[in-house]
């Protein structure tokens, strides 16, 4: 993955004003870095440079970067004059040109984000995948699944829509053979390894907005994972599920799911 400094982000807004310059330009400056841009009294943007931090373990570990944020803050049924299309279509032609761009199109909203943010999903993937492939996770589906003879466990890293904080995600439900690999939010039970563990000291290490030394971040880590592999290894049967599950130690699986009838039986 690239980091991009602040002259280079700059220069990239800077030939990203150029495609629409032919409009007539209202600016609204928040601070240095952010900005609304109002075209022909209609599209309003957001321009915005953020400043972070390297998380990664690798050799910028703590220093800075920047990325581009640009998101379209008005929309058509607010009655204004015109559909954008033109605009966004240059747009998208002009960031073409950088590749390591990446284009994120949600609704009506356009966002851009000059940062490959898998970077951190693949630094969680590398610290645990030697500890959960010697205890017999497969990766599929950018998740880790064990396979019992009649149940399935899943463990997922979830990053927050919100910042560069992830969850970690455990799930079991029954073995099927027509999907073995469902999606984790598929699974009846799902808990978050936070309540396996019993207390919010994993979170801190699942932060990478905060710097923390990168040694310590990955022993953490694999600390606490260890923790939660020993918790389900007791749980390799239907059986030894009910009797867990009879405690309230995984909270409730869906109701509407065939593992909640099972464990609901008498």
């Amino acid at each position: 993955m690239n980091y991009f400094s602040l002259e280079q982000i700059q220069f990239v807004k800077n030939e990203f004003e150029k495609v629409i310059s032919n409009y007539e330009i209202s600016r609204f400056k928040i601070n240095e870095l952010e900005e609304v841009l109002l075209l022909d009294d209609s599209l309003a943007l957001y321009i915005g440079i953020y400043e972070r931090r390297v998380t990664c373990c690798c050799d910028l570990y703590g220093q800075n970067y920047y990325s581009l944020h640009i998101e379209e803050i008005t929309y058509n049924e607010l009655s204004f004059k015109y559909n954008h299309t033109e605009v966004k279509s240059k747009s998208n032609n002009m960031l073409k040109n950088y590749r390591e761009l990446n284009l994120i199109k949600n609704g009506r909203v356009l966002l851009i984000h000059m940062i490959d943010r898998r970077c951190e999903m693949n630094t969680m993937n590398a610290i645990v995948r030697e500890l959960l492939s010697k205890n017999n996770f497969k990766f599929k589906r950018h998740s880790w699944y064990r396979l019992y003879s009649d149940i399935t466990q899943i463990i997922n890293f979830q990053r927050s829509q919100w910042s560069d904080f992830y969850y970690c995600n455990v799930g079991i439900d029954m073995r099927h053979e027509t999907d073995i690999f469902l999606p984790e939010y598929k699974f009846p039970i799902r808990i978050r390894a936070g309540q396996i563990l019993g207390h919010a000291d994993f979170n801190i290490y699942l932060d990478f907005e905060k710097v923390i030394d990168c040694e310590v971040r990955i022993a953490k880590i694999q600390f606490y994972m260890e923790i939660c592999i020993q918790f389900l290894d007791s749980i390799d049967s239907l059986s030894k599920l009910k009797e867990i599950y009879r405690k309230g130690l995984l909270g409730s699986a869906n109701a509407t799911s065939e593992l909640y009838h099972f464990l609901n039986q008498q």
